[in-house]
């Protein structure tokens, strides 16, 4: 790479204990990664790609990776547990339909990984896993049946896939009735 930075050149690294500088390599190498995707398809992407983009060594990589996929594995798990942090939030937990709309929310504050996580081919159902959130929010204390867990729980995960994929065009706002209109969800 000639006159482009490597992500780990745009890190100012010092001295840092084994711990950070395997975070460093690790973060470098997912946002190699990630700025390779907005040029080409996964696919396209090899492990040299990476590591040349990256600035880390070949076996700075392969101590933390086996594979590309590996990679990609570890991106998605990072913005599933981010969805799940902010699913999970405290405030949210008497009001769900703040907890709809955040979720909404989220997803449209992120959607350039998740753009690039679609392009990748990551499975759809894993990019937007919040079934076990979906069931503490709306099973537990519904007094609905589990089938209606499980219903919302689809119902939620397919309009938040649809709506992704369609650009988000309809507001939070809007997505957020809609659940709540579609599902028969009671504010309390």
């Amino acid at each position: 790479m000639s006159m482009q930075e490597t992500e780990l050149k745009k890190k100012s690294v010092l001295r840092m204990s084994n711990a950070e500088s395997k975070e460093l390599t690790k973060e470098c190498v997912r946002l190699a990664l990630l700025h390779l995707l907005s040029n080409k398809s996964y696919e396209e992407i090899s492990v040299t790609d990476i590591i040349r983009r990256s600035g880390v060594s070949r076996g700075g990589f392969y101590r933390n990776y086996s594979s590309k996929a590996d990679v990609m594995d570890e991106m998605a798990q990072i913005f599933i547990e981010n969805l799940s942090t902010v699913a999970s939030r405290e405030k949210y937990q008497k009001d769900k339909k703040e907890w709809v709309r955040n979720i909404f929310e989220e997803i449209q504050r992120h959607q350039d990984v998740y753009k690039l996580l679609f392009k990748a081919n990551v499975p759809r159902e894993y990019l937007f896993r919040i079934e076990q959130h979906v069931k503490e929010r709306f099973y537990s204390d519904t007094g609905q049946s589990y089938y209606y867990y499980i219903a919302l729980n689809a119902a939620l995960r397919a309009v938040l896939i649809e709506w992704f994929q369609n650009g988000m065009q309809e507001s939070v706002n809007d997505m957020t009735d809609l659940m709540f209109s579609m599902m028969h969800i009671s504010d309390a």
